[in-house]
């Protein structure tokens, strides 16, 4: 059986002990020694917490640069798209117009002032106003004044939307 001897001075800590063999040991431990051990494993334990914490708030921050500028570039790069896409849908609608003035014996006023309300009938009806524009060109070819061929051009964008369903 393991028995145990503890004797305490100010600065020793001294421990004597039966081992299972029977054999007796002896272990000595000055305080200052131990408390400078555990001392200095705290201060590597603490050093190590700090660079963990510091390198943390480093991969934070360049996260959130990372979040922020990759934000931006896409901000950007949809503000690009949605401007071209605005030119190519006003330079179709300008060839659409310019296509009805070709085709039609009407007055640049007459045109101007139908083509300015397609828009509101591609809404209505669910179409494009390119659509409505190329549609009323079509039928001013075949000698349809503006307003019969913008009565057709809505006749068969209705048409249209019924065959796709």
């Amino acid at each position: 059986m393991a028995t145990m001897q503890i004797t305490t001075s100010n600065d020793k800590v001294s421990a004597s002990y039966r081992t299972l063999t029977g054999e007796m040991a002896t272990s000595t431990m000055t305080f200052d020694a131990s408390i400078g051990k555990w001392r200095e494993s705290i201060s590597v334990t603490a050093e190590t917490a700090n660079i963990f914490d510091r390198m943390g708030n480093t991969i934070k921050q360049s996260a959130s640069y990372f979040k922020s500028y990759f934000s931006g570039y896409m901000v950007a790069n949809k503000i690009i798209s949605s401007i071209r896409s605005a030119i190519s849908t006003i330079a179709d609608l300008d060839s659409q117009f310019a296509e009805m003035q070709k085709v039609s014996q009407d007055s640049y006023s007459s045109l101007r002032e139908y083509a300015d309300g397609a828009y509101e009938t591609a809404q209505r009806l669910g179409s494009t106003t390119s659509d409505i524009l190329n549609s009323t060109a079509d039928f001013l070819r075949i000698g349809q004044s503006i307003d019969e061929a913008g009565k057709s051009a809505e006749t068969a964008a209705i048409l249209k939307n019924v065959s796709q369903y």
